[in-house]
């Protein structure tokens, strides 16, 4: 092979080289901290098929196509802080007395007239009746408290321009509402930074 036609194919190999790298995804695996800096919120991403050498500080906004990731990060948070309050809790546990019960002494019936008859309550509509969460087809509003029942994190739902509260699913929420989800994890989670830069989350979930 001459040298022009060797240089020729180096070139080649290069522009195909960039080709490959300008058509490469980068997809986030999972949400490793957060971070607040001058106000605006960060994540530390891993990116898949990375080493952890490669993760990078991603604001906010540019992670609108992930919510699932966040929340999955708050909830991982919110039961590493319930793990380290049971342990501090068992370590610190001492038994309380407990006050001696005291019982009410019946009041006196009174006299209720016979011809008073109580009034029932109109029963709600059937279609109220039978359906629940988000099959309801409302807004999420706002979530009111968290729970976990049968093994499953779920939410206690409020809906917009309805006074009836619903129990859904975390995993439900976190694909049908996810702003709502994140909302409520930011509002619940603090971030604490210790004198060494390194941050901890505390929560006022119960």
């Amino acid at each position: 092979m001459s040298e022009e036609e060797l240089d020729k194919k180096n070139e080649n190999d290069e522009n195909s080289d960039e080709g490959s790298e300008e058509e490469e995804e980068y997809v986030v695996e999972r949400i490793v901290r957060k971070r607040i800096i001058r106000g605006q919120t960060e994540y530390l991403i891993k990116w898949t098929g990375w080493p952890d050498s490669d993760n990078t500080w991603e604001p906010q906004e540019n992670l609108t196509h992930c919510p699932e990731k966040i929340a999955d990060f708050y909830k991982e948070e919110k039961e590493k802080e319930a793990r380290r309050k049971k342990q501090v809790s068992s370590k610190t546990k001492t038994p309380v007395k407990q006050p001696p019960k005291i019982t009410k002494l019946a009041e006196p019936k009174s006299q209720v007239n016979r011809d008073e008859v109580p009034k029932k309550r109109p029963a709600p509509p059937v279609d109220d009746q039978d359906v629940f969460g988000f099959e309801r087809g409302l807004e999420a509003e706002d979530i009111l408290g968290i729970t976990e029942v049968n093994g499953k994190l779920t939410f206690l739902m409020k809906w917009k321009d309805s006074d009836r509260h619903d129990i859904v699913l975390a995993s439900e929420a976190n694909v049908k509402c996810p702003q709502v989800v994140i909302r409520f994890y930011e509002a619940n989670l603090k971030w604490v930074a210790n004198d060494d830069g390194i941050q901890s989350v505390t929560s006022d979930l119960s």
